[in-house]
Parts: C-alpha cells; structure tokens; sequence
C-alpha cells in the first residue's frame, strides 16, 4: 500500500510567485509616490 499513488497534482516549484509579488510591490510603490 505504499507504493499507491496520490490522485493530487503537485506542480514544479516556480519562480513566477516570486517575480508577481515584487512587481507587485513596485506598482504599489509607483502608485503610491504618483499620488504624493
């Protein structure tokens, strides 16, 4: 029985996460200092 396999897709880790949240951060910044 542990050799049965799981029924959940578990992807490849990525970098994309990572990349969204800082630019992210920087539109934050951006928007931020366009209104000051």
């Amino acid at each position: 029985m542990s050799q049965e396999r799981s029924h959940y897709y578990v992807p490849a880790p990525s970098t994309w996460p990572i990349t969204g949240s800082i630019a992210l951060l920087f539109m934050g910044f951006g928007a931020a200092f366009s209104v000051n």
